[in-house]
């Protein structure tokens, strides 16, 4: 991809999904799956800009119950 306008809610989704699938489709964890998918996405197309990188660790991902936060 070649700029951050060719990244659709819908590649995000796609993306998204592969890794609930791949992790045996848990509950509680959808924020954390579009988060990773719209960050590995936008590094593809803009790999030399750090700005707009999300950290690893999402209040999501970091909870400790597995339930999802609002």
């Amino acid at each position: 991809m070649s700029n951050d306008h060719t990244i659709t809610d819908r590649a995000i989704k796609a993306r998204a999904q592969e890794y609930y699938e791949d992790e045996g489709r848990p509950e509680g964890k959808s924020l954390g799956h579009w988060l990773r998918a719209e960050r590995e996405l936008r590094g593809e197309a803009n790999s030399s800009d750090p700005a707009g990188v999300i950290p690893a660790s999402t209040p999501e991902t970091s909870a400790s119950s597995g339930e999802e936060l609002s």
